[in-house]
């Protein structure tokens, strides 16, 4: 007899029309951010990079800024996920904290979206805005596997995924004279900022 398969399994299979639309839209407003600037973007320039209705824009989300904030946390979901599996490669906790690290450092400002909120005199966060919850989301999506490998990590997992992306963040926006090499910054991240964790004196 053939295996019945549940519908469920059908309907996570393929992405719906209503998912497809919302990508599309989100990736018309990463294009006109990247070309426009945030300010100038609007609904109006979304939709037509787009080529869906302008009112039909506004049956997905309410305004620009929304629209832009779920792009942001999109863009920023797929690097958490492309970081945590670039660092499977990598041996022991404290090389995996500090690989990713790296991985989000180097390719955070590649990215249109991402890019704005590092973007000198940017108004990224005066206008969209970062909730705060959003910092320990993405270093879960990066460390979620090992902090469930190392039980020692758990009860400190979401200020520990906070404060990692905290770190690379103050980087990106501030680094300084001293550390201008891709050593130079793993060395630091090994000696300076892993111990601040607590992870220095864990074993893996």
């Amino acid at each position: 007899m053939p295996v019945a398969i549940p519908d469920s399994l059908y309907k996570n299979s393929y992405p719906t029309i209503e998912q497809i639309t919302r990508n599309k839209l989100l990736d018309a407003g990463i294009r006109c951010i990247d070309r426009y600037g945030i300010k100038k973007t609007n609904i109006r320039l979304i939709a037509e990079e787009s080529g869906i209705a302008r009112q039909t824009v506004y049956n997905y989300f309410k305004n620009k800024n929304e629209l832009l904030s779920q792009a942001f946390q999109r863009e920023g979901e797929k690097l958490g996920q492309a970081a945590a599996v670039h660092i499977e490669r990598f041996e022991g906790t404290e090389n995996k904290f500090i690989e990713a690290f790296l991985f989000i450092y180097e390719n955070f400002p590649k990215n249109p979206i991402l890019a704005k909120v590092i973007e000198p005199g940017g108004d990224f966060f005066s206008t969209i805005g970062v909730p705060d919850y959003q910092y320990a989301t993405y270093g879960k999506l990066v460390f979620g596997q090992m902090f469930e490998e190392h039980p020692y990590l758990k009860p400190d997992a979401d200020s520990i995924a906070e404060l990692w992306i905290r770190g690379i963040m103050s980087f990106l926006t501030m680094p300084g004279p001293t550390i201008k090499t891709r050593d130079e910054l793993r060395e630091f991240v090994r000696c300076r900022f892993l111990p601040g964790l607590g992870l220095k004196s864990q074993q893996s």
